[in-house]
This record gives structure tokens, C-alpha cells and sequence, in this order.
């Protein structure tokens, strides 16, 4: 149970709720921006590499406000519950009963991640053939989207780790590792809108779990990029009808 009436502790995850999530993002934009200014200064860049520079600045504070914002959970009480999306420190129960063999395994589409990698050396080139032709910090920005695109599609490309399994006795997950049926309340997949695309989550509520009390999962995977992903509906509904 994560929701209590404890106002010491609720003003301690207010407080750092605001500093991570409102405060940390605009030091960060007035770092970037600092940053901009001098380089450019320094170098006598032109009008434009200042006013891409600035600009460059408030997009990096908004990506940091909008992923600080996506870790915390807001609860009944108007407070908030940091919960990162790379969380290991999950209690993992290891059951006795955990099938040696699953009906279906879930690992990262080949597919999906060579198409990121290949926008990613796509996006690079552009951003050296636009330094070329115009200013550099606009420019070597492109190219650091690039190569961020790069880097997670290979890392992507070679993870064959599974990120869900599936059989007739329960599911498992990276975070939560096995669980039977009889241990999950209730599953479902649900559609967020992204800054991207549409993401596809599966969400996990666990019988006696650690967010029962405001109806949170306790396991979130993103379904999007697991190869033969519309499987997983089909058997959820078999599995756990």
C-alpha cells in the first residue's frame, strides 16, 4: 500500500515532485542555454546558430519535464508516487511452479529495430549534409538525434533477452518474473497517445499487489516493438479469459 495519510512523507514526495519534475527542467534549459551562449560567443557564430542554440535549449528542458513527469504517479490525496520506469527493486517471487517450457516468448522485433538504426544513419547523414549548407548547432543537434536513434536500434537489434512470456499457468516479465493466473487480478492492454506514435502497454495488477489501492499496475510493458505482438491479446484471452 503506497496511498497514506502520513502528511510528513506526503510533503516529502510533493517537494520532490516539484524539484524533479518543475525545477530540475528549467536549470537544465538555463544550463543548455548558458552553454549555447558561450560556445557561440567564443566561436563568433552568427545570429542564427544563437537563435537555434535557445531554441535547442527549451526543447531539451520540455524532454527532460516530460520524462521526469511519466515517473511519477499522481494519487487520490492531490501528492505524487515516484515510480521510474526502469525499476528494479521490485520484489521478484521465484514460484516452485514455474513451467519449464512457456507457450509463447516474447523478444524485441528484429524489424523494428533495424528500422530505428536505419533512420538513425539516415538522420546523421542529413545532419552532416546540413552543416554544409547552413549553421552548426542546429546542424550537429540533427546529428545527435541521429546518433541516439543509432544507438538504441542496435541496442535493440542485438537484445534477444525475452520480455514476456506466456503459458497456460501464468505470465512472466522482466520485473515481476512468474506469476499464476490464480496471482494476477486482472490484465488488459490499453493505447497511450506519445510524443511519437501510439504506444500499446500491457498491464499487469497483481492480486495483493502494491498499488491495489489506486488501481495501478504493477507491471507496465510496452508491447509496440515485441515481435508478433498481436499475439498477446489472443492469448491473454485464452490463458486468463
Amino acid at each position: 500500500m503506497i496511498y497514506t495519510n502520513d502528511d510528513t512523507d506526503k510533503k516529502r514526495r510533493q517537494k520532490y515532485f516539484l524539484i524533479k519534475v518543475y525545477l530540475l527542467p528549467v536549470l537544465v534549459s538555463f544550463l543548455v542555454c548558458a552553454v549555447m551562449y558561450s560556445l557561440t560567443n567564443y566561436f563568433n557564430l552568427d545570429k542564427r546558430d544563437k537563435t537555434g542554440g535557445y531554441i535547442i535549449s527549451v526543447i531539451i528542458g520540455i524532454m527532460v519535464w516530460f520524462k521526469n513527469k511519466s515517473d511519477w504517479l499522481p494519487l487520490p490525496d492531490g501528492s505524487h508516487y515516484y515510480i521510474p520506469k526502469n525499476d528494479s527493486s521490485f520484489d521478484r517471487q521465484l514460484a516452485i511452479n514455474e513451467p519449464s517450457n512457456y507457450d509463447a516468448i516474447f523478444t524485441n522485433s528484429r524489424f523494428n529495430s533495424a528500422l530505428t538504426l536505419v533512420c538513425g544513419i539516415i538522420v546523421v547523414t542529413f545532419g552532416f549534409y546540413v552543416l554544409t549548407k547552413a549553421s552548426i548547432i542546429f546542424p550537429f543537434f540533427i546529428i545527435s538525434i541521429g546518433l541516439f536513434l543509432l544507438v538504441q536500434g542496435y541496442k535493440a537489434f542485438i537484445d534477444t533477452t525475452p520480455k514476456l512470456k506466456l503459458s497456460k499457468q501464468g505470465l512472466w516479465t522482466t520485473k515481476l518474473g512468474f506469476h499464476p493466473w490464480g496471482a494476477i487480478r486482472k490484465t488488459k492492454i490499453v493505447n497511450e497517445r506519445g510524443y511519437r506514435s501510439t504506444q500499446a502497454y500491457l498491464e499487469i495488477y497483481l492480486l495483493n499487489g502494491k498499488f491495489q489501492d489506486i488501481d495501478y499496475p504493477d507491471d507496465r510493458v510496452l508491447t509496440n516493438d515485441l515481435k508478433d505482438n498481436r499475439r498477446i491479446a489472443t492469448l491473454l484471452n485464452e490463458f486468463n479469459p
